[in-house]
């Protein structure tokens, strides 16, 4: 694109060559002669040049501000990102919290979990319960020996003590089968609890 400048400057010059020059100002020496005409010519490539770098700097300022639109796009873009990525981040922390996150058919992730895969029912860790009570009773009388023909007071109290520690020992054996039978409830509670029986 040619300026209105460099127009100007070729409209009202005369576009002389050196012979034109020596013709029309015959009493200049030769060095006025060349030195007129290679200002002149100075002149007009120094506005073209002017007029080049003019249309450089025109196109660098329209991509400057395509660039800049572009770059206002890209903060907005990024700034959504970001928006983004903390709010994945934040949802991502609350289902790693969460021990029962996918539902009874899916897969478990979290610290809590104790199956890879599920075909029913949510796994999560049992409540813990006692151990049941271990079963100590024993009879310790001895022995006793066949019945006498005649009446023994000493064999009736050894049949007794006998008949008397058989039913102490039975009493226990069943507060420990009641004991037994209320871990196992707590026990079947805390699966149910955590769902790992109906």
């Amino acid at each position: 694109m040619t300026s209105k400048a460099l127009n100007q400057i070729r409209l009202e010059s005369l576009q002389l060559n050196i012979s034109d020059i020596v013709d029309e100002n015959p009493s200049w020496s030769r060095r006025m002669v060349n030195d007129y005409f290679f200002k002149q010519s100075n002149i007009v490539s120094l506005a073209e040049l002017s007029d080049v770098d003019a249309d450089q700097i025109v196109k660098n300022t329209e991509d400057i501000e395509v660039n800049t639109a572009d770059i206002e796009v890209n903060t907005a873009d990024i700034i959504v990102n970001a928006q983004n990525i903390l709010i994945v981040a934040g949802d991502l922390s609350d289902h790693e919290l969460d021990d029962s996150a996918h539902g009874v058919l899916g897969w478990n992730v979290g610290t809590l979990d104790f199956a890879a895969s599920l075909t029913g029912g949510t796994v999560l860790l049992a409540q813990s319960v006692s151990d049941a009570a271990v079963a100590t009773v024993k009879i310790t009388t001895s022995d006793i020996g066949s019945a006498p023909i005649v009446y023994d007071a000493n064999y009736a109290q050894e049949q007794s003590d006998l008949i008397n520690e058989c039913k102490a020992k039975i009493n226990g054996l069943v507060d420990d089968v009641d004991s037994i039978k209320t871990q196992l409830n707590a026990f079947l509670a805390s699966n149910k609890t955590a769902k790992q029986m109906a």
